[in-house]
């Protein structure tokens, strides 16, 4: 596909991709036999942590072929779990779109007797837009991450006393809860997809799986209810970006094509305490995927807004995660203070860039 002024006019107003995407496996040889059968020398790659691991391995494996090579990578995912950076762009579109279901849950659920809206949100390690969606909405009574430690009784005996109190409830799931709750299922359902080469694990329906204990719970109490469940997955993976991530977007777009030009390689563009910076690939992956710290103070104020407790399982569960890997929660602040060595590692690496002609663009 030919890129130029006139086939990328207007794709910032359009969802998806223009170019296509890939998930899960890929075959690094095949990647660098046809960059050099396009005499490609700058490879630009787009998306989250796994992309992140594959942008590192093309740039190994052209480092032990002796290829000249500039391997560039921008973070994108809308669930946020790319760690060291302030946050990836599509987080915020995302947040955006989510609160719409979260609203017609609620309009859904408060037009019945014990009406109970349950909603599904995307994240299977990081419940990062069902905690910010949940918290720009104010209309959640619980809302349910991986990260936090569950007890299926705890959880339906605070619901029942939602709907004693209220009336009605909304509920909100990141699809990793089905880790946490939906153990057997997972072992059923969490399959590689092969179609394609892809080896992406599936979760299992947290949505139905709580629409269905609710259902029994309540009537087992004999309560008149009415269950509204929401999956607006790829309603919200699909839609333009908002005006936030558009800018965004761009700025680090910009910074990558620079730090290109530059003469850096093996790196990430990305925000860290608001500050546009390159960041090693490796330092990216080293930190691990982000997540959302039970103990932090987003996750509190969450609690506090919602009234649910921090957490529906042991405390002692609780107690036990640290959050080491929450970027949110100012946990990354050990991130933050290897910023000194990470750009000394970026700067090594455009002397040897600039030294070496493996390493640089032609």
């Amino acid at each position: 596909m030919p890129l130029n002024p006139d086939s990328v006019a207007g794709i910032h107003q359009q969802g998806g991709t223009i170019l296509g995407t890939g998930r899960g496996a890929f075959d690094a040889d095949a990647i660098m036999d046809t960059l050099d059968a396009f005499g490609i020398n700058m490879l630009f790659i787009v998306g989250g942590d796994g992309t992140h691991g594959a942008a590192d391995a093309i740039y190994e494996q052209a480092r032990k072929d002796k290829k000249k090579l500039t391997v560039v990578a921008i973070p994108k995912t809308i669930d946020n779990d790319i760690n060291i950076i302030d946050r990836s762009f599509g987080f915020e579109t995302s947040i955006e779109e989510a609160q719409r279901a979260i609203s017609s849950a609620k309009v859904e659920a408060k037009a019945s007797i014990n009406g109970v809206g349950i909603v599904r949100l995307m994240g299977r390690h990081s419940g990062a837009i069902t905690l910010m969606a949940s918290l720009a909405s104010n209309d959640v009574d619980v809302a349910l991450i991986p990260e936090v430690p569950f007890n299926e009784q705890r959880f339906l005996d605070h619901l029942v006393h939602v709907l004693d109190t209220k009336g009605h409830a909304v509920v909100v799931a990141a699809e990793g809860m089905a880790d946490v709750v939906l153990k057997e299922l997972q072992k059923k359902a969490a399959l590689d997809v092969t179609q394609g080469g892809a080896t992406q694990p599936i979760s299992g329906d947290i949505g139905q799986h709580l629409k269905q204990r609710i259902k029994s719970h309540l009537a087992s109490l004999k309560m008149d209810h009415r269950l509204i469940n929401i999956d607006p997955t790829y309603m919200i993976r699909s839609i333009p970006a908002n005006a936030g991530d558009k800018v965004y977007c761009a700025v680090l777009s910009q910074q990558a094509v620079h730090g290109a030009m530059a003469g850096f390689t093996g790196f990430s563009a990305g925000m860290v305490n608001t500050n546009y910076v390159y960041i090693p690939i490796t330092e990216v992956i080293k930190a691990g995927p982000r997540k959302v710290d039970p103990h932090g103070q987003m996750w509190y104020r969450l609690v506090t807004s919602t009234q649910q407790p921090a957490s529906f399982g042991d405390p002692r569960d609780l107690a036990s995660n640290d959050g080491s890997n929450d970027n949110n929660s100012n946990n990354n602040k050990n991130n933050i203070g290897k910023l000194g060595d990470q750009a000394a590692s970026v700067k090594a690496s455009r002397e040897e860039q600039l030294t070496s002609p493996a390493r640089g663009p032609t």
